[in-house]
C-alpha cells in the first residue's frame, strides 16, 4: 500500500453526507489520525430557486449519497471510514477501494471551489421549447414566446386543458428542453 495520500469517494446513506464526514472528522481527531486524512467533501451547489414566488438560494448536493475522502489507504484508515455509522461502502470491489484519478479530482475540487449554478449564463430564443420545473404549472412544456434575458423572465404558451395559455415565468422555473 502506498504512503502517499489519494482521493476515494465513498457511498454513504443518503441524507446523512454531512453528519458522516463530521463524525469521521471526530473520529480522525480523537484517534489523531490526522497525518493519514485530508480534506473530506461533500459536494454542494449553490442553487437559486423559486419558492412562494420569491427567488431563494440554497445549497444542493451535488452527488448525493456520496462524500470524498482525501486519505492514504492503510488497513487502520480504511476500516475506520468503512466501519462509520452510515458508510455502505467505498466505490470500487468489495474489500478493493479504487482511488479517483488525480484528473478527476482536480474537476471535482473545481466544483465544490465554484460551488454554484449561475443561472445568469441561461439566455433563451424565442420559439425555444422548455419544461417548467417551478410553480403551478410544474411538469408542464411550452414554447417560449417572448424573452427578455436581461431580467431573465419570459412568456411560455403552454398547452392547459386542450387550450393555449401564456404565462409568465422567470428561468429559473424552467429548464431546456
Amino acid at each position: 500500500m502506498e504512503d502517499k495520500m489519494q482521493w476515494f469517494v465513498v457511498n454513504v446513506h443518503t441524507g446523512c453526507e454531512d453528519k458522516v464526514a463530521r463524525d469521521l472528522r471526530a473520529q480522525i481527531d480523537s484517534r489523531r489520525l490526522n497525518a493519514l486524512f485530508g480534506e473530506i467533501l461533500v459536494p454542494t451547489r449553490e442553487i437559486t430557486e423559486i419558492k412562494a414566488g420569491k427567488r431563494v438560494k440554497s445549497e444542493k448536493k451535488v452527488y448525493p449519497g456520496y462524500i470524498v475522502v482525501q486519505m492514504v489507504m492503510n488497513n487502520e484508515t480504511f476500516s475506520l471510514v468503512k466501519l462509520m455509522p452510515q458508510v455502505v461502502m467505498f466505490l470500487g470491489a468489495k474489500n478493493k477501494p479504487i482511488a479517483v484519478s488525480e484528473e478527476e479530482a482536480r474537476r471535482l475540487l473545481k466544483q465544490v471551489e465554484e460551488g454554484s449554478l449561475s443561472v445568469d449564463d441561461t439566455t433563451y430564443e424565442v420559439g425555444q421549447e422548455v419544461h417548467v420545473i417551478d410553480g403551478p404549472f410544474a411538469g408542464f412544456n411550452g414554447v417560449a414566446s417572448d424573452v427578455d434575458n436581461l431580467k431573465q423572465k419570459m412568456t411560455v404558451t403552454i398547452l392547459v386543458f386542450g387550450r393555449e395559455t401564456s404565462v409568465e415565468l422567470d428561468f429559473t422555473q424552467v429548464e431546456k428542453v
